[in-house]
């Protein structure tokens, strides 16, 4: 059922992908089966995020590190410290988001999954853009952090990950604006919009074409 809450969520379905999260996170919480609730909890996390409630993702995401800290599964830790990061990121608490980025770094080079070393490493980019404990400038680190993005988005497309070559794009592109480039970043958002529409991401799409606009 994550699988499909998945799918919804990246179509851009937030009412639907938060009840079948919903109902999937009852199913297990009434098993009783304690590493399944928190992977349903970070599901739900990431709809709240996407739904601009970080607190509620924030409160989630600690609970579900906490868990697989506790069962010894690096893997989904690293993914809820880096889910962790990002909520506590858009509330603006970005000190607190650097350290658990920096978690989800530790964690994921423990990782043989590729698909959670690039979250993980597309979120710490993200998180190391918006720091103000850098002593590097502020358009070197944007420099620095393109590079990073464009060499994830390059991987992601060689292993076959679509909506993490995308993540990483639009990442990219809003660190682009973010240094001054406007031109380039709008012409990056109105093209990552228009291949994310055509193959089906409509989140990325929507999210991007907010972004230039």
């Amino acid at each position: 059922m994550n699988g499909l809450g998945d799918v919804q969520l990246a179509q851009g379905d937030l009412v639907g992908a938060r009840k079948t999260q919903e109902r999937a996170l009852a199913m297990r919480q009434k098993l009783g089966e304690k590493p399944s609730t928190a992977e349903s909890q970070m599901a739900l996390a990431r709809v709240s995020l996407e739904d601009g409630r970080a607190a509620e993702a924030e409160s989630a995401a600690r609970e579900a590190a906490k868990e697989f800290h506790g069962e010894n599964v690096p893997d989904l830790e690293a993914a809820a410290y880096a889910l962790l990061a990002r909520a506590l990121s858009q509330q603006g608490k970005l000190q607190e988001s650097e350290t658990a980025a920096k978690l989800a770094v530790s964690y994921s080079a423990k990782s043989q999954e590729p698909m959670i070393r690039i979250s993980v490493a597309i979120t710490a980019a993200r998180v190391r853009n918006a720091s103000e404990s850098e002593l590097v400038s502020r358009k070197q680190r944007a420099s620095q952090v393109i590079h990073n993005l464009q060499a994830l988005a390059a991987q992601a497309k060689k292993s076959g990950f679509l909506g993490l070559e995308f993540e990483a794009r639009l990442a990219e592109a809003e660190v682009t604006l973010d240094s001054g480039k406007t031109k380039d970043g709008v012409a990056q958002l109105a093209s990552l919009a228009e291949e994310a529409h055509a193959r089906g991401f409509r989140l990325i799409a929507k999210k991007a074409l907010a972004v230039r606009n």
